[in-house]
């Protein structure tokens, strides 16, 4: 399961950073409580970064690592942590 692409529904911050507020995993969604930390991979210049990492509580507490890909628009799940997480196939 980790490192697989995701599904994820974003809200717009004032600043027009995006935000995962839901996440499709497998069949499983999972409704984001608060985002935790969050970081940057990648030059911050000339194009910006290449990824953007969230680290987030979802409401049924567990944690999720995801990351979006900026030059493919794509999120992928990097880690999952907790009593909602299915195990892996």
């Amino acid at each position: 399961m980790n490192g697989s692409r995701i599904e994820v529904e974003c809200s717009p911050r004032p600043s027009g950073v995006l935000e995962p507020r839901r996440m499709r995993i497998g069949r499983a969604v999972y409704d984001v409580a608060g985002i935790l930390d969050r970081w940057y991979e990648g030059p911050r210049r000339a194009g910006g970064p290449t990824r953007l990492y969230f680290k987030v509580r979802s409401r049924g507490g567990s944690l999720f690592i995801v990351a979006h890909d900026f030059p493919a628009d794509e999120w992928s799940l990097v880690r999952a942590i907790g009593p909602e997480v299915p195990p892996a196939d």
